[in-house]
């Protein structure tokens, strides 16, 4: 909005940017400040520093004893979930039958028939009458139940890589319709394989597109993640998953201090370089009948090829605690799950954190994923309004570019910099 003598002149919202459209308060971000010395964190958690640094937080007395005004002292729900709840794979995953695999043939042939791009598939486009009855179950439990589940029985080898990837936008099309853009240079699909070789060469040591294990997070933007397992590791690489609300439940119990910590808009986010150089928000966030734990840790502690940027605020000691509770509680309940080639996987990014295993890949045995950021379009998980700028980002229909590519493209190194420091 500006001013021209008494009168406001209000800038169409065509014409907006996506930053005017979803500020929130309009101050904008703090100038570049000294702070004081850093905490002892770093992006790999620590736990021998993390119990020292909890050791002293407790004996220091005066904590909050109450979870923030208006907040839920408990979440009642099957996403609150531990991982021992699951005894039994077959709780989540969903073997497909013979009948839903040829019903997924036949929606893969009348979608060719129709001679469009692979990305113009939806699900009036993708047809399916058995395994349509599942998926709509599947999809309320993303939303209402523990929030993840599998589909297994696909054999990557009697499809064509596009005619897979069809398979998989068909699939997720009943999930949901609207998928995100996953860099600024709008790649729809992330292929998730082993280039750590040729990333060292240029100064990067990456999580995503390496074999390193990943502390738990969520991914930058997005409601739901869809992945296909094209290929799978000759070792290690399972999918780990933990929930945000059992480990809400767990603080509000024991430490209802580190809850006000992580809901507070003052962590400071570097952007690597970006403008602004660093922003503030809250990393846990209660909106409407929602708890959401949204962050990565390269942009907090920095990551083994980005330090934090020189200038920028430093997390305070309780900041460091909460972050490394996040991680050390979310181990404790995790669930491990396997990874099967032709595996499509879908799990809830608001309400599940995620890491992964380290891996090893062999001739003939290398782990090649392929991911899709979709938005959940019921309205059961709303966002707060200070998530609403990054998610437009991903999501917002306004002309930018879109890259579909079926097999991963040459390495972009801007790229892998760029998803790196977000902690994808």
């Amino acid at each position: 909005m500006a001013t021209t003598g008494s009168a406001a002149q209000v800038t169409p919202k065509h014409l907006m940017s996506l930053h005017d459209l979803y500020i929130v308060d309009g101050k904008g971000v703090p100038p570049l400040q000294q702070t004081a010395l850093a905490p002892d964190i770093s992006y790999t958690p620590n736990l021998s520093r993390y119990l020292s640094r909890v050791s002293e937080k407790t004996r220091s007395g005066n904590l909050e004893k109450e979870v923030p005004s208006g907040w839920p002292k408990y979440l009642d729900s099957p996403l609150a979930w531990t991982g021992v709840d699951f005894p039994k794979r077959e709780t989540y995953v969903h073997q497909l039958s013979s009948e839903e695999k040829a019903d997924i043939e036949k929606a893969l042939e009348y979608f060719k028939g129709l001679g469009l791009n692979g990305d113009e598939v939806s699900r009036d486009r993708f047809p399916l009458t058995i395994l349509n009855i599942f998926l709509e179950e599947a999809r309320r439990d993303l939303s209402h139940g523990t929030g993840f589940f599998i589909l297994r029985g696909l054999n990557p080898e009697n499809y064509t890589a596009e005619d897979l990837t069809v398979i998989f936008l068909g699939i997720s099309s009943y999930i949901s319709g609207k998928r995100g853009r996953q860099d600024e240079t709008g790649r729809m699909l992330t292929h998730i394989t082993d280039c750590a070789a040729s990333c060292s060469r240029h100064g990067l040591s990456p999580t995503e597109h390496s074999k390193i294990a990943q502390p738990f997070h969520a991914d930058n933007a997005c409601d739901i993640i869809g992945v296909l397992a094209r290929s799978c590791a000759a070792h290690g690489g399972g999918s780990i998953l933990s929930s945000s609300w059992r480990m809400y439940n767990e603080l509000a119990a024991t430490r209802p201090d580190i809850i006000h910590v992580l809901a507070t808009a003052d962590w400071p986010v570097d952007s690597f370089g970006r403008d602004p150089p660093y922003s503030r928000r809250a990393l846990l966030h209660h909106h409407e009948d929602n708890i959401i734990l949204s962050f990565a840790r390269p942009p907090l502690t920095g990551h083994h090829s980005f330090p934090r940027s020189a200038g920028i605020p430093n997390l305070t000691e309780a900041q460091a605690e909460a972050l490394d509770t996040v991680h050390f509680i979310a181990q404790s309940h995790q669930l491990i799950t396997t990874i099967e080639a032709g595996d499509i996987r879908f799990f809830n990014n608001l309400g599940l954190l995620h890491c992964r295993e380290p891996y090893e890949d062999k001739e003939g045995q290398r782990r090649h994923l392929v991911r899709l950021w979709l938005r959940d379009e019921t309205g059961e998980w709303p966002l707060p309004p200070s998530l609403r700028l990054s998610w437009a980002r991903v999501f917002q229909n306004d002309g930018r570019q879109e890259r579909w590519e079926i097999e991963p493209p040459a390495v972009d190194w801007e790229i892998i910099r760029h998803r790196v420091s977000h902690g994808d």
